[in-house]
């Protein structure tokens, strides 16, 4: 059991951290002209967006114009220099002045003015486009219901595989019950287990409620709240430990930005 004791003890930092972290910083907004933000402690894209826009929904400025030193919108380090786009950039374009009335000179008073048409030319009817066709939204094949997982989740972790995943891992305070997702960033897919966790020596496995599958992974402490998973043929990863906070805001981004595949 010494692993799932590592586990809570983890999460028990990330939970303390979060009670005595500094009151925040005054918000950054961006002005006319691009600027930059550096990365501070426990900060992720929605949170820097907040702070610099006033918007969280616009966390997506940013990693786009990011997208060169970022490698997925879920992982920024602390230190991490951000372009900080312009929002004037985005507004709605102004809409174009009413086109003046024309000024009309008046007939001289002896040219009698010609008398109207009798029968009145029929106004030409208005040509109606026809319907284009929509494509029908492309469904998902798998959807995770936050709110369910926000009710359980206490804390966990985040980082990358050796395959360039994003890998988000949470657990229930007692570390009895998990969810770990894949998201990958090449075709905007995410894989996901969710269910009990059990240990057995320096193995973990959580095994899916829905569809059955499990995933088994040796766990080794690095040390200063990171841990190193090796997932047999699914590869590596390097994940580091996350308030309760910010992995929440993680799965929803998951959930929300990309397609589930299982």
């Amino acid at each position: 059991m010494k692993l799932k004791s590592l586990a809570k003890g983890l999460l028990v930092t990330a939970a303390l951290a979060l009670a005595f972290v500094a009151a925040p910083a005054p918000s950054v907004r961006a002005e006319a002209g691009q600027g930059t933000y550096t990365v501070e402690k426990n900060d992720y894209l929605r949170k820097i967006a907040k702070k610099v826009y006033g918007d969280e929904e616009l966390w997506k400025l940013i990693y786009d114009a990011n997208s060169g030193v970022v490698k997925s919108n879920y992982i920024i380090y602390k230190g991490q220099v951000l372009a900080i786009p312009a929002v004037n950039g985005n507004a709605a374009p102004a809409a174009a002045p009413a086109p003046a009335a024309p000024v009309t000179t008046p007939a001289p008073a002896e040219t009698p003015a010609p008398e109207a048409s009798a029968t009145a030319a029929p106004a030409p009817e208005a040509s109606v486009a026809a319907p284009v066709p929509q494509a029908p939204a492309a469904e998902q094949g798998f959807t995770l219901d936050y709110n369910q997982l926000a009710s359980w989740v206490y804390g966990g972790f985040a980082g990358m595989s050796t395959t360039g995943e994003a890998v988000i891992m949470a657990m229930d305070e007692e570390s009895d019950y998990g969810i770990i997702i894949f998201a990958d960033d090449d075709d905007m897919t995410a894989a996901s287990f969710v269910g009990p966790v059990t240990y057995s020596g320096e193995y973990m496995t959580i095994t899916d409620e829905t569809n059955g599958l499990s995933l088994t992974c040796s766990v080794t402490e690095i040390g200063d709240g990171t841990i190193a998973l090796d997932m047999g043929d699914l590869g590596t990863a390097t994940i580091n430990v996350q308030t309760r906070e910010v992995v929440l805001d993680l799965i929803k981004t998951a959930i929300e930005g990309y397609t589930h595949v299982a």
